[in-house]
């Protein structure tokens, strides 16, 4: 009775043991063989480092397989990428829009989509280096379509074009950008740049370059020193006075003598009448000639100004006139 009882219990302990074990399987592995795959490949001119056999495919972001095989096309040499893609992931597609994809549907889907841009492209899975395959619209619809190469079409799978990657451009730049910082002489440059401060700083110390420094101090004052004198005695307030007078005084003596020729003329007497008007044209050429004098000081007096805004801003320029003139 015992024995048979420890008979049973070694049964049902395999038994179970048994059916542990093809559930392992089958979650570890077993179940992709009733899943539903196809194939397609790609190819890079570019480095694939990063990539593995187990490595993602996603279609826009969502992972629908993974890498199947790597190989390398050495004629070529180009980097040939298997994947198995899970159909399953897509439904609808076909004319009548059948729920269960097959394969001729999902080649008719692909090779549409490849018409509207779609591409093969490696990307980054994060910092560590690690990369996948990305299916996604990285071209223009109706961009050109590289030819189906021949390792491809003797696999019978279906191909999809590769897309550079944007890391691949930047690495070259930085890799050419690094040769030529390679080439440059910074010993020399720094040489050079302290040979021209040296001379620099001797030139500025020499006794002439002081001295010269001094005069245009000295200069600069007498200049706003003068020019603080003229603007009190030369003021725009002031010239506006003076003008405003004489051109009241002009128009007075204008006023009499139209007033005299008026008056002349009345009188009948032709001679005296010319007299007058002949003193009334000087007396007008006079104010034109006395109103142009006036506009003339006017303009050198604001030359003046400007002539001592500049030297107070900028006194090396006085130095630099002085070098031109020597």
């Amino acid at each position: 009775m015992n024995e048979r009882k420890s008979r049973l219990r070694s049964g049902i302990f395999v038994a179970l043991s048994l059916l542990l074990f093809i559930l392992m399987l089958f979650y570890f592995g077993l179940s992709q063989v009733f899943v539903r795959k196809t194939l397609i490949s790609s190819v890079f001119a570019e480095s694939v480092q990063g990539l593995s056999v187990g490595s993602e495919v996603k279609y826009q972001g969502v992972k629908v397989g993974s890498v199947r095989k790597i190989t390398i096309v050495a004629n070529d040499k180009l980097i040939k990428v298997d994947m198995a893609i899970e159909l399953d992931h897509f439904q609808g597609v076909g004319d009548i829009g059948d729920f269960e994809t097959s394969e001729n549907n999902f080649r008719e889907f692909i090779n549409k989509d490849i018409e509207q841009g779609l591409r093969c492209r490696l990307e980054f899975a994060g910092i560590t280096g690690m990369k996948y395959v990305s299916l996604d619209y990285y071209e223009k619809p109706g961009s050109e379509i590289a030819a189906v190469p021949v390792v491809v079409r003797q696999s019978g799978n279906i191909f999809i074009p590769s897309k550079g990657s944007p890391f691949k451009d930047l690495m070259v730049a930085m890799t050419r950008s690094l040769d030529r910082l390679s080439k440059v002489n910074f010993d020399g440059i720094f040489d050079e740049v302290e040979e021209v401060l040296k001379e620099l700083n001797s030139t500025l110390s020499a006794p002439e370059i002081k001295t010269t420094m001094l005069n245009v101090a000295k200069l600069t004052a007498n200049l706003e020193k003068t020019t603080s004198t003229l603007n009190k005695v030369m003021s725009e307030r002031r010239m506006s006075e003076i003008v405003d007078k004489v051109d009241r005084n002009l128009d007075g003596v204008s006023s009499l003598m139209n007033q005299l020729s008026k008056t002349a003329g009345e009188m009948q007497l032709p001679e005296t009448s010319s007299e007058i008007r002949k003193v009334s044209a000087a007396v007008t050429d006079t104010r034109q000639e006395l109103a142009v004098s006036i506009s003339k000081l006017n303009d050198m007096l604001e030359a003046m100004r400007k002539l001592c805004d500049l030297i107070s801003n900028n006194p090396g320029f006085l130095l630099g006139a002085e070098s031109k003139n020597e």
